[in-house]
């Protein structure tokens, strides 16, 4: 695999611009060009990526902590659906 001879940082670096690139295209696929939903979609991803490329022998406390982080994230971009999709279906 492409992936087993890279060190982690190359490892995170290349996955989170992978899924950078696929919002983007998911994005411009679907004609959304809201800023406020792309940021928290662009945070959560890189929380997400940033939790599950963690080293499995370190474990450090603020770590434990990026999980409520991104609750409250998808919590923030639900909100922020909810109140621009009025606008939307106008």
């Amino acid at each position: 695999m492409v992936f087993a001879s890279l060190n982690p940082v190359q490892k995170f670096v290349y996955t989170l611009f992978l899924v950078f690139l696929v919002t983007i295209f998911v994005f411009a696929f679907f004609n959304l060009y809201s800023i406020d939903v792309f940021a928290l979609v662009i945070v959560i991803e890189f929380l997400c990526v940033v939790q599950l490329t963690r080293p499995s022998k370190f474990r450090a406390h603020w770590r434990t902590n990026i999980n409520y982080f991104i609750m409250l994230c998808l919590c923030l971009l639900i909100l922020v659906i909810c109140l621009g999709a009025p606008a939307l279906i106008k």
